[in-house]
């Protein structure tokens, strides 16, 4: 799997995130500051609530063991602590990697109660302010000079599962390899929660994933390459949306599937996730190490206010019976320092190694080392050139609940996949979002309740990205509770309550988007608009002429776009008019009104929209 990375324009989130002056010798309230910036540092929700349990594993009393009253406890039935590595071990599965949370216990453990812990981030980076010599590369000394980095498997993950929240979220995003053999890429979006299950590690976070984005790419048959940079994945308008939906990134995904060679079976070929393999190639682990530092982990414990990220890798393949299986991963804290420092690049023939640079004048690389075993038993370091990618990672499990969870309405079963609003950026699949395929939706769902149409993430970035469309997010700030941002508070508003079953919350979503659209204009706009399109009969009366029924979209500055209403309005190649000379907006501006409240250009001889009913003074 090749990933093609826009250095140029993809800057090292960690650089910023970091103070300026922590490199620094000069940096002398560094020390002193460590202790009492704790209480500035806005934690993740999931991190505060955590922070709050003991996380301690209570145990029951042993009848044979232990011989002491009710009230007493022993060795034998006392609680054990979170980080207790004989329990995790007898797990079903075993668990190789305490939760991040354990971990902060197990370093708070002791007389001081984790008064004086502190987690620093790793630096490559040669020390700023030193007066003894001339910069690098023309002298370096033992104070700013970076010390050797000795990589190690780490003990720990800041996310310890992977959840799913649907079988349909995955059936969309691998629709596009099943029909074109081509791989894919997605941003995942969800939430972060505790992670209680029965077998599950203590004080365990898990990341929900309850949308998938596909950004810009360029896909083949065994590579993809991303045509917008790391940090602009996400559009505005879909980072909004997400926001207002209460979700937010927490991970990325890639296909990497080749079909059998024997057609009809549905198998895929199965080279990769055993240990005479690969698991994550270098290529996709510098990806992964770039994305984390883009989305750090926020912790009050780090002298930077960030410590490691939550942000999961996961892999669509084949396993071991030729089936598709996901596998979800994590690159180190060690890792991300490698790559935001630029010292680790991969290798151009061997996927499984990645490759330190040497040192140039430009740039001082510190040593790296790994530890392994050799065949006699005895503990050997080598250099980091080349480097198995192995140490670099941390694995959880990756699955479905057993009850699905629906964060967006289900797709009634009935609708087949073509017949569905489209994916974003699949226009060489043919299937492009635009005003005909909507008017058609709604047309096919005007049986069912709005809320299967409507809360379906695809479509309300849809909505909020097009600039000539009524309803769409005017800017970050739109609050108006009857355009598309009362939308997405009716859908969140009932995402956010808790103890709730399934059709219970599937009933109040269902009547708060019924009551927002009977009280939204646009809405109603929006309605009028696809049934005159389709050709509804049951459409108001039209225009005397199609000339005459124009939609002019607001929001553009200098250009007047009148559409006909027999066209697609949201494909602006179907634009009469487009012209940048206020005098010149053809006579169609003469002879009618635009409505304030639809756009709608009526006759001067009426009083009232003939779109809305609204009348024409405000």
């Amino acid at each position: 799997m090749l990933f093609l990375i826009d250095k140029s324009r993809t800057t090292a989130p960690g650089d910023s995130v970091t103070p300026t002056d922590d490199n620094s010798l000069n940096n002398g309230s560094k020390s002193s500051a460590r202790f009492g910036n704790r209480e500035m540092v806005v934690e993740d929700k999931i991190d505060q609530e955590l922070a709050k349990m003991d996380g301690q594993i209570r145990r029951k009393r042993n009848e044979q063991l232990c011989h002491h009253p009710e009230s007493g406890k022993c060795i034998h039935c006392v609680p054990l602590e979170p980080f207790d590595a004989a329990y995790l071990e007898h797990l079903d599965p075993p668990v190789k990697f305490m939760s991040f949370h354990a971990y902060l216990r197990k370093l708070s453990g002791g007389q001081g109660m984790g008064k004086y812990v502190t987690l620093e981030n790793l630096s490559c980076k040669v020390r700023s302010g030193c007066q003894g010599h001339p910069p690098w590369p023309e002298g370096i000394c033992t104070k700013c000079q970076p010390n050797p980095v000795t990589l190690e498997i780490q003990p720990y993950r800041h996310v310890d599962y992977v959840q799913f929240e649907n079988g349909q979220l995955m059936e969309t995003f691998l629709d596009y390899w099943r029909q074109t053999g081509e791989q894919r890429i997605g941003i995942l979006l969800g939430r972060y929660a505790h992670f209680d299950t029965a077998g599950s590690p203590p004080l365990a976070i898990k990341a929900v994933v309850a949308a998938i984005y596909e950004p810009l790419q360029e896909s083949t048959t065994r590579s993809v390459k991303l045509t917008a940079p790391l940090d602009a994945l996400l559009p505005d308008h879909v980072a909004e949306v997400t926001k207002r939906l209460g979700l937010q990134p927490v991970g990325w995904i890639f296909t990497d599937l080749v079909a059998e060679d024997q057609p009809g079976k549905g198998a895929v070929k199965h080279y990769r996730g055993t240990m005479d393999t690969f698991f994550l190639s270098a290529e996709e682990c510098v990806t992964a190490a770039c994305l984390q530092n883009l989305y750090p982990n926020k912790c009050r414990y780090s002298s930077d206010g960030c410590f490691g990220s939550k942000f999961v890798t996961v892999v669509v393949t084949g396993d071991a019976s030729n089936d598709i299986h996901f596998e979800a991963y994590q690159v180190s804290n060690q890792a991300m320092a490698l790559v935001r420092d630029n010292i680790l690049v991969p290798t151009y023939d061997a996927p499984e190694f990645g490759y330190i640079r040497e040192t140039t004048k430009d740039q001082f690389v510190p040593e790296v080392f790994y530890t392994l075993t050799d065949k006699y038993g005895n503990r050997v370091t080598r250099v980091a050139r080349p480097l198995p990618v192995e140490y670099l990672l941390v694995d959880m499990p990756a699955a479905f609940p057993i009850e699905p969870v629906f964060t967006m309405a289900k797709i009634p079963a009935d609708v087949p996949m073509d017949c569905r609003f489209p994916v974003e950026n699949r226009e060489a699949l043919g299937q492009i979002q635009n005003f005909s395929g909507f008017a058609k939706l709604l047309k096919r769902f005007s049986n069912r309740p709005l809320y299967s149409l409507l809360a379906n993430f695809h479509l309300l970035t849809w909505f909020a990205g097009n600039d000539v469309f009524p309803l769409r997010l005017q800017s970050a700030s739109d609050t108006d509770p009857h355009g598309l941002s009362g939308l997405l508070d009716a859908i969140s508003s009932v995402n956010n309550l808790s103890g709730l079953s399934t059709a219970e919350r599937q009933t109040l979503a269902e009547a708060a988007v019924a009551k927002w659209a009977s009280d939204s204009p646009a809405w109603n706009t929006v309605q009028e608009l696809a049934k005159a399109f389709s050709g509804d009969p049951s459409s108001p009366p039209q225009p005397k002429s199609k000339s005459d029924a124009l939609f002019r979209p607001s929001g553009t500055r200098g250009t007047t776009s009148a559409v006909s209403i027999g066209s697609d309005p949201m494909d602006t190649t179907t634009a009469t008019t487009i012209t940048n000379n206020p005098e010149g907006r053809s006579s169609a501006s003469k002879d009618f009104w635009a409505c304030a409240h639809c756009t709608f250009h009526n006759h001067l001889d009426v009083s009232e929209c003939e779109m809305c009913g609204l009348p024409k003074d405000n």
